[in-house]
């Protein structure tokens, strides 16, 4: 099925239906979401994840907040989440701002990478050391909790 083909049958309402995705109906998968049909199929998850590391590898992670500046605030609130990366791959983001604040700065501050089961069970715990995995679907409420 080709865009112009799919976007003449469907409604307006299932346009924005999760369930009903381009993706999904190009993989015969109507009626799961993207990242249901990309689970489905190993080789298809390691392929997507390796283009989000190889993304990451062009993103300014570091450029687009001021981390170390947050200094004082993660050592006095030392049980606070420093970071919650949500859907975050494979961490490549955490372990930069681990690798730009010296380890949290040194405190072994929670960093929280946050994403479907089937990524983080990809993931051996000595690739990302010091950085809590956390299973989590990004369209249901957000666990962790702190007052700011």
């Amino acid at each position: 099925m080709t865009f112009p083909e799919y976007f003449k049958t469907k409604t307006p309402e299932e346009l924005i239906d999760l369930r009903k995705t381009p993706y999904s109906c190009a993989y015969g998968r109507e009626g799961k979401t993207f990242y249901e049909v990309l689970t489905e199929t190993p080789e298809r998850l390691d392929m997507f994840n390796k283009a989000m590391m190889q993304q990451e590898a062009s993103l300014p992670t570091l450029g687009m907040f001021p981390f170390t500046s947050l200094k004082e605030q993660v050592e006095a609130e030392p049980e606070r989440a420093f970071v919650v990366d949500i859907g975050g791959g494979r961490g490549q983001s955490l372990l930069l701002i681990q690798k730009e604040t010296s380890n949290g700065f040194g405190t072994g501050t929670k960093m929280i990478l946050q994403d479907r089961p089937p990524v983080l069970d990809t993931i051996p715990q000595e690739m990302i050391p010091g950085i809590e995995k956390m299973p989590y679907d990004f369209y249901t409420p957000q666990p962790v909790k702190s007052k700011l």
